[in-house]
């Protein structure tokens, strides 16, 4: 019996296709932008941690980012 985990979605793409759509790198690209805002008035104190923490929360639903998780 294996231990290998279900493939994510984006191990699940064909080969013929791209690794990345151009979608999917908008999404990632705007997702990178705007954690980096929060993450900037998070340390500038305009923002609390809880307040950052709901903040990347929200924007990993919005643009749920491939690999913006993978370094956060």
């Amino acid at each position: 019996m294996s231990n290998i985990s279900s493939p994510t979605p984006y191990e699940q793409r064909p080969l013929s296709e791209p690794p990345l759509t151009r979608e999917m790198f908008e999404a990632e690209k705007s997702y990178q932008a705007s954690l980096s805002a929060a993450l900037t008035m998070s340390r500038q104190g305009i923002i609390t941690d809880s307040e950052f923490t709901i903040i990347s929360t929200k924007l990993r639903e919005k643009y749920r980012p491939v690999f913006g998780t993978i370094f956060s």
